[in-house]
């Protein structure tokens, strides 16, 4: 399974087989993207996900999921760090 690139790229597919694994009876049904959860910075963007379930215990209302500035050049903290 693909990871997604951008917040437009997030599925529930995507998000039931990251978070629950095969042997899970638990199954998203459907998401929301909280549009105004944090801002960007020099790391990346990180985007609330609330979740909706077909079938639930006691799962998670909501995920982060963070994506860095660039994804084709990652940076790591301590290189963004050693230029200031």
């Amino acid at each position: 399974m693909e990871t997604p690139k951008s917040p437009s790229e997030i599925t529930a597919k995507w998000l039931n087989g990251v978070l629950f694994p095969k042997f899970s009876d638990c199954k998203i049904s459907s998401i929301e993207i909280d549009k105004d959860f944090g801002p960007w910075s020099l790391l990346g963007k990180a985007i609330r996900v609330k979740l909706n379930y077909a079938t639930a215990k006691n799962e998670p209302k909501s995920v982060i999921v963070k994506f860095q500035v660039s994804y084709s050049n990652p940076k790591r903290e301590g290189e963004i760090y050693q230029r200031f």
